[in-house]
């Protein structure tokens, strides 16, 4: 007798939930908050970070400075100064350019004097250019009264140069003089100095 038997239904796949579509308002959420905070932390950095240095000038307390210019070193048809030693030697701004006078018997080296005119006192340009001179790496050799200016001060310093050379550097400050100023009545003081730079040929 012929047995008849029930189909066997085949299994269903589960099919996975239905997933709402993602709107692309929502997707672009991500990245325009990776930017908000990129540019949070970026600022927070900025405020927290010291501002830049600005190179120290070589200064002392004893206020800006000038270098002695062009008109200094164009005085003579010997052969310049160094570089290292031209950046070595400077004066108080403000002070007034005079004039220069050679005075080597050498012709062949640089022996030059310059005169200035300064507002700032005797005893004032004494101690400037004994800190300048040292900050700036010369040996003083000597510093005090002066026997080329009556009640005259004077330093003397040296220096070896980029060119193996060694420079001497003489600095002979006048007494201050005080005149009436006609229009105030204040009276004004000023200081004439002068600055001797010679090679020294020498050497041995």
């Amino acid at each position: 007798m012929a047995t008849t038997q029930n189909p066997v239904e085949a299994p269903l796949l589960t099919r996975p939930p239905a997933t709402q579509p993602t709107s692309i308002r929502y997707a672009l959420i991500v990245p325009v908050l990776a930017v908000v905070m990129l540019g949070v932390f970026a600022i927070v950095n900025q405020l927290g970070s010291s501002p830049a240095s600005v190179p120290s000038v070589p200064l002392s307390s004893f206020g800006p400075t000038t270098g002695l210019g062009a008109a200094f070193y164009a005085t003579t048809q010997a052969t310049p100064p160094p570089a290292d030693i031209v950046r070595a030697i400077v004066v108080p701004s403000g002070s007034a350019f005079l004039g220069h006078q050679l005075t080597g018997e050498e012709p062949s080296s640089f022996d030059v004097a310059g005169r200035y005119r300064s507002t700032e006192s005797q005893g004032w340009l004494f101690g400037f250019f004994k800190a300048q001179l040292r900050h700036l790496g010369w040996t003083l050799q000597s510093s005090g009264t002066s026997a080329k200016v009556r009640n005259g001060l004077e330093v003397i310093a040296t220096k070896n140069g980029s060119d193996t050379f060694g420079w001497n550097l003489g600095i002979v400050l006048s007494p201050t003089s005080f005149t009436q100023d006609v229009a105030s009545g204040v009276p004004a003081q000023s200081t004439v100095f002068s600055v001797q730079l010679y090679q020294n040929i020498d050497q041995s």
